[in-house]
């Protein structure tokens, strides 16, 4: 309340939240209506840190109102991790109506956060749509994915496919990742058809080894089920042989058996050495004493 250092503020805020006590709560609580912009931040932090879902009211007001760029968008990553379904209504009206690209990003991703399909239309016609800024849709794609809601399914795919005069394939990432979570056994057969282009193909699309290591990072269940059909359906025994072990670095149980490299076919070709090898070793050479290892007898 009366330090005029930011990094004291914020240390006290965090001490707080850790005390983690009624008496806490209300000054971290207090501090969101305070006149001082970093003072209504360190509120926020705290009570973020502590994750007491009662400040869900104090965050709305936050996100909707507060003049600070800064403080609305603190409020809006606090709702998406401490809010509830009440929070939705509040987190798409500042969707809808925010200004700034980045706090419509942070707005998006809240909503992804909360897993609420109420959010669903207006995030897929902001994915959708080329024309919008490029962080805000970007954040739309991302949070439809957890979401898993079929109903973003086919929006999903046109995002995949579509061309990119950037050459930035995150976008295609992760609606590939949507794909996957929102079309079920579709969406996993979707991701095989993708990993079976042809190589000409594949080159325009996300490389399989970046859809691995996304997949094994992400923590929606439908990771884990287009690492199976990785594993064991590439065509590629490469890929196969990274998504086994994305699977087990993940801690998934029943993994499928590892791959094994093929026999290959026909006569083993045997390593022969080139023609006059044989006067390089040493002793063949008067460059190289006789008695050297390897010098002919």
């Amino acid at each position: 309340r009366t330090a005029t250092d930011q990094e004291v503020i914020g240390n006290a805020a965090y001490a707080l939240a850790e005390i983690g006590t009624e008496r806490a709560y209300e000054i971290l609580l207090d501090a969101t209506g305070n006149p001082d912009p970093f003072r209504r931040r360190a509120g926020v932090a705290g009570l973020l840190h502590m994750r007491d879902p009662r400040a869900g009211g104090a965050l709305e007001t936050l996100a909707q109102v507060d003049p600070e760029k800064a403080v609305r968008k603190i409020a809006i990553i606090a709702l998406g991790e401490i809010g509830t379904g009440r929070s939705v209504p509040t987190l798409l009206n500042v969707f809808r109506t925010e200004t700034e690209p980045d706090v419509r990003a942070g707005a998006a991703l809240a909503l992804g956060n909360l897993g609420d399909s109420r959010a669903v239309p207006d995030l897929l016609a902001e994915a959708s749509d080329p024309t919008h800024n490029t962080f805000p849709r970007f954040a739309s794609v991302v949070a439809l994915g957890p979401l898993g809601d079929p109903q973003a399914y086919s929006g999903l795919v046109s995002i995949y496919e579509e061309s990119d005069p950037t050459g930035n394939n995150d976008m295609k990432l992760f609606a590939l990742m949507g794909v996957v979570a929102t079309g079920g056994e579709q969406g996993r057969a979707y991701l095989r058809g993708v990993l079976a282009s042809p190589p000409e193909a594949r080159a325009k699309q996300v490389n399989p080894y970046t859809i691995v290591d996304c997949l094994r990072h992400w923590p929606h269940p439908a990771a884990a089920d287009a690492l199976r059909a990785m594993a064991v359906d590439d065509a590629d025994m490469e890929v196969r042989q990274a998504a086994y072990e994305a699977l087990d670095a993940r801690g998934e149980r029943d993994l499928p058996a590892p791959p094994l490299r093929p026999i290959p076919s026909g006569p083993i070709e045997y390593y022969r050495p080139p023609p006059g090898y044989d006067e390089k070793l040493p002793g063949a050479n008067p460059d190289f004493p006789a008695e050297s290892p390897g010098a002919k007898k």
